[in-house]
């Protein structure tokens, strides 16, 4: 190098890119995969949760414990389907931007965040079903889909487990990949998530729908 001239090396912020090892060690598990938006869309609903209450307390009431259950019942639902498409439409503006630049890969983490909060609101409204089934003292429902969403609730709740084992490297509890939602105990897909809380949706429409016939 001539004496008195310097290198200037510059770094363009839009076309700059982290390898595998940065997105994996500092934003989560198999981030480097992740390429597409494998969730389906979910429309918004209506306000069911006002329909219950409006009916409940003008068209028939309802015994204090089962309105009760019903009533969180809906809570969930509703808040896990308005997790689930802010998650989508942060995972969906990040793999959009992959083609030129991947240094926003915490956007991805703001979808895991959301997906995650959608599991817990999820394996909630589940259970909360399942109190009115045995209520109502109707077979149980053994639901593989709703198994799994309980199991990733479960290890995101005890992630300091996974953390405390030596020989588990994670650096969350919860990923995503192409086309499902991921935990060190169990896989979910896009489609049985969505079909999951559009299955409870409708349980919560026929609560309180029925009652104004």
């Amino acid at each position: 190098m001539t004496e008195g001239k310097h290198v200037k090396l510059t770094m363009n912020p839009e076309t700059m890119r982290y390898g595998s090892y940065v997105l994996d060690k500092f934003g989560a598990p198999y981030l480097s995969e992740l390429t597409e938006c494998g969730a389906p869309p979910f429309e918004p609903p209506p306000n069911h949760l006002g329909s219950f209450i409006l009916t409940t307390i003008f068209v028939k009431p309802l015994p204090d414990q089962q309105r009760r259950i019903i009533f969180m019942l809906g809570r969930r639902i509703l808040n896990a389907i308005y997790e689930y498409t802010v998650a989508r439409d942060f995972l969906l503006k990040y793999v959009q931007k992959l083609p030129q630049t991947n240094n926003h890969f915490l956007r991805a983490l703001d979808a895991i965040t959301h997906f995650e909060q959608c599991i817990a609101s999820a394996a909630q409204a589940d259970l909360l079903f399942d109190r009115l089934v045995s209520l109502a003292k109707a077979p149980e429902l053994n639901d593989e889909r709703c198994e799994k969403i309980r199991k990733i609730w479960n290890r995101s709740k005890h992630f300091d487990e996974d953390l405390a084992n030596l020989t588990v490297e994670l650096t969350a509890p919860v990923w995503l990949t192409n086309t499902a939602i991921a935990s060190s105990a169990a896989v979910v897909t896009f489609e049985e998530l969505h079909g999951v809380l559009s299955d409870l949706l409708k349980v919560f429409k026929a609560t309180f729908a029925s009652k104004t016939s």
